[in-house]
Formats: structure tokens, C-alpha cells, sequence
């Protein structure tokens, strides 16, 4: 008999609250875990604890997310396997960690390399983030030039022809998270008396693209 472990987490900050009002459920970010203390533990979420503008698989890291959120509550889950099963759930793992970054999401329905090559891509990115840093402001969130400028960096990482979750969506005719992110934007905008114009654009740019993917017109 073997087990693995689902911890189920509480995390603060504007992300997890928009993500938590759009749920309506307390527990918004979940890890699987190969120990009960995750020591061995991915998740999709923030490639670093401090940055909740870039995310994508990541393997968990427990000191710099107790550094980052620690009044964050988990609930811990031990799910019963065979030695056989734990082994197969280690190496699916560790092989979707090796190719993580062709699982990741971003804002805007652009391959990655766009970013690398084009300062107007670039100006949209930011231009959507500024809104974001904006809006957390008003929730006590700092989000930094700095922050901003190491996505940008960051993105130069990711292989230029790897596609953003919400690309590969529209491309496959499914429903995109448009209204979880950019639409939790544009509600918190109001609430808070932020303008959010590239959001708001962005939005219903995207609600126009599954339009037609459904058939309207």
C-alpha cells in the first residue's frame, strides 16, 4: 500500500480572490504531492510565489510559499494507491515537468516568440498588466515595474512557438477562461473605481472569437 497526497490551499492575494469569487469555494489552488510533508509536490500555479503575472506546472517550492503566503491554510488529503500506481503518477510527473512550459497560460492569444521579437506585443502586455497592478493596488497588492519587467524576461525563456492556454482553446473550439480573468478585471475595475479599458477590450474580443466558434456567425 502507498499513497499520494492532494493539498488543497486557501492562497491570498487578488488572483486567488477573483479565482474564489468566480468558484464560490474557499480552497483554490491544489497540489499533488508524492510525501505528506510536499517536499515532492507540482501544481499549476505561479512560477514564483512573489509573481502572480506569469504562471504555468511547476514543482513546488515550500520555503519561498511560506515566505511569500504565510497565513495560507491547506487541507491535506491522502489518497490510497499501489506501490505499481504511485511509481506511474512519479513519472508522469516528473516527464509533464520536463515539458512544463508547453502547458502555460497567458493573456493574450499570441504564440510566445511574439513577445521575443515584437515591442508592440510587448505594449499590449504590459498595458494589461498595469491594469491588473492597478486594481491590486486597491486590494493592498503590490505588483512592482520590476515584477513586469522580469515576465518580460521571463517569457524569452519559453520556446517561441509554444501557444498560450487561451489560444489553444479558440484553436480547439473550446470555452477559454476569458471571464475568470479578464472578466473578474473588469468587475473589480468598477468596484474599485480603476479604468480598465485592455481588459475590457481584450474581454470581449475573446467573447466574439468563441462566438464564432459556436456557430453565430
Amino acid at each position: 500500500m502507498a499513497y499520494v497526497y492532494l493539498a488543497l490551499v486557501d492562497t491570498p492575494g487578488l488572483f486567488a480572490s477573483a479565482i474564489r469569487r468566480f468558484l464560490h469555494q474557499k480552497y483554490v489552488h491544489v497540489v499533488l504531492s508524492l510525501d505528506e510533508h510536499l517536499d515532492e509536490a507540482y501544481s499549476f500555479g505561479r512560477r514564483n510565489p512573489f509573481v502572480p503575472i506569469i504562471a504555468g506546472f511547476e514543482r513546488e517550492d515550500k520555503e519561498k510559499i511560506l515566505r511569500a503566503f504565510p497565513t495560507a491554510e491547506y487541507r491535506v488529503c491522502r489518497i490510497a494507491c499501489t506501490l505499481e500506481q504511485k511509481e506511474q503518477i512519479r513519472e508522469r510527473l516528473e516527464r509533464d515537468y520536463g515539458r512544463r512550459f508547453h502547458m502555460h497560460y497567458a493573456v493574450l492569444g499570441l504564440p510566445f516568440g511574439a513577445w521575443t521579437v515584437s515591442d508592440d506585443a510587448n505594449w499590449i502586455r504590459e498595458a494589461l498588466v498595469r491594469e491588473v497592478a492597478a486594481v491590486a493596488a486597491k486590494r493592498g497588492i503590490r505588483i512592482t515595474e520590476e515584477d513586469i519587467e522580469q515576465q518580460g524576461k521571463r517569457l524569452k525563456n519559453v520556446p517561441a512557438a509554444n501557444k498560450p492556454s487561451t489560444l489553444q482553446d479558440l484553436e480547439a473550439g473550446r470555452k477559454t477562461e476569458v471571464d475568470m480573468f479578464a472578466g473578474t478585471m473588469m468587475r473589480l475595475g468598477k468596484k474599485y473605481g480603476v479604468p480598465t479599458p485592455y481588459n475590457e477590450l481584450f474581454y470581449h474580443a475573446i467573447r466574439v472569437l468563441e462566438q464564432k466558434n459556436d456557430g453565430l456567425f
